[in-house]
């Protein structure tokens, strides 16, 4: 499957999840994974009781859970977690979780390591990685399961145009087809040359030739058109984006 290139207009509604949506919740998860770790290591002394002498509270925790918690939203980004791009593989997205929350947790250790705090257990330090990276795949998994119900259904899904019916672009027809998660609809395809444009390709739709791609945005309700010309037609590609700009459509750009 061919990877787009985005040319113009980041989409709103993906924005408005990568954006702020999956970072406050990892930042609730975040707390709340910490904090169930403390009761697991010391409400329920798992995996062994823990010394009464060594007893303590949570609040002087409260500020290792508040630098956790700024460390693996820094790790997360340059784990490129929150990019507003077709989702990418759960099991993937889980270890990049992984990695980025392991390094905060040793980060966090390294701190303690230095100033010495009274109140300190590696042990919870280290199940809470365990049980920050299943929150937050959780919320992942959570998160994929509602959209597939909304695509499902309907809500959500954004009509798609192609320009261009040859092998670049069958084989983003074919990938958009193969991949309902992605959320997208082919509306159909437009291509300069008349048999194919003015033809079909299986239950996909001719809908005419380029010097027609203004009109059918319009009449077809587009939101995306995806452009899969050879580069040599550069200029007519420019004359797409710039086309596209003018109707606020999303314009990806096949590489």
């Amino acid at each position: 499957q061919r990877q787009y290139r985005m040319t113009h207009n980041t989409d709103t509604n993906q924005i408005m999840i990568a954006g702020w949506l999956i970072p406050v919740l990892d930042v609730l998860f975040i707390n709340g994974g910490f904090w169930f770790s403390y009761y697991i290591r010391y409400e329920l002394g798992w995996p062994y009781a823990v010394d009464p002498q060594f007893d303590a509270p949570f609040y002087p925790y409260v500020p290792y859970s508040l630098l956790l918690t700024g460390l693996c939203l820094v790790t997360y980004r340059l784990n490129d977690l929150y990019r507003a791009s077709p989702p990418r593989n759960l099991l993937r997205e889980a270890y990049r979780i992984f990695n980025g929350t392991t390094v905060s947790i040793v980060l966090v250790m390294a701190v303690t390591f230095v100033i010495q705090p009274l109140v300190y257990s590696r042990g919870m330090l280290i199940l809470a990685d365990f049980v920050i990276v299943l929150l937050l795949s959780a919320i992942r998994l959570g998160h994929r399961i509602v959209q597939a119900y909304l695509y499902r259904r309907g809500i959500g899904v954004k009509r798609v145009l192609v320009v261009g019916a040859g092998e670049s672009g069958r084989a983003v027809m074919r990938g958009i087809l193969a991949s309902p998660r992605l959320g997208l609809q082919i509306a159909g395809y437009v291509d300069d040359d008349p048999a194919k444009g003015d033809g079909s390709i299986g239950r996909i739709k001719g809908l005419g030739g380029l010097d027609q791609l203004s009109g059918v945005i319009s009449d077809q309700d587009i939101d995306e058109v995806i452009v899969t010309l050879p580069w040599m037609y550069h200029r007519k590609i420019i004359q797409i984006v710039d086309e596209c700009e003018r109707k606020n459509v999303r314009v990806l750009v096949v590489p």
